[in-house]
């Protein structure tokens, strides 16, 4: 995202048993869900559950994700690059 957006993004490997979870917290802009989207796909991750919250002004989305052998994201350098474009 660009700097002047106010986002947030958890990665956490113990909320879930079966997949990495990623939380964005983020103001509301058109088009940012898709983008958010975008890195994970760009980074060949399976979305296998999604959740989003809506208050008009700000959204919280939580992704649990797998990489393509249905494990959780392990490589640091995957997650970096995951909170640094999200």
């Amino acid at each position: 995202m660009y700097a002047y957006f106010c986002c947030r993004v958890v990665i956490d490997n113990n909320a879930c048993e079966d997949a990495t979870v990623i939380q964005v917290d983020s103001v509301n802009k058109h088009g940012i869900l898709l983008e958010v989207v975008q890195v994970l796909t760009d980074m060949n991750l399976t979305i296998t559950k999604a959740y989003i919250s809506f208050d008009g002004g700000w959204f919280m989305v939580v992704y649990n994700v797998v990489d393509n052998d249905g494990n959780k994201i392990r490589d640091k350098e995957v997650m970096d690059y995951i909170q640094s474009e999200s």
